[in-house]
């Protein structure tokens, strides 16, 4: 599951589907983050960035996990401010 996520590959996967993975683990982090790198993956960063938000507010057990999301938050703002010009 991780790897198709986080692989940029064009797999549709319906909201519901999104829902259910996050309900697996409401509290883990991961589980954000892997929703926001499907939607970052899908260029649709605003999509993305509501998920890496949440991921931010969990509990992340290691700071390059937690700075890996900041960077793809952080990225995700710089691609929404450029289609906004």
């Amino acid at each position: 599951m991780k790897e198709i996520l986080r692989s940029g590959e064009k797999t549709d996967m319906n909201r519901s589907f999104l829902r259910e993975l996050i309900s697996t683990n409401p509290e883990f982090f991961e589980v954000y983050s892997l929703t926001g790198d499907y939607f970052y993956s899908r260029n649709q960063p605003d999509s993305a960035i509501g998920y890496y938000r949440t991921a931010l507010r969990k509990v992340i057990p290691r700071q390059k996990e937690k700075q890996n999301i900041i960077e793809k938050l952080a990225d995700c703002i710089v691609r929404m401010k450029r289609e906004k010009l």
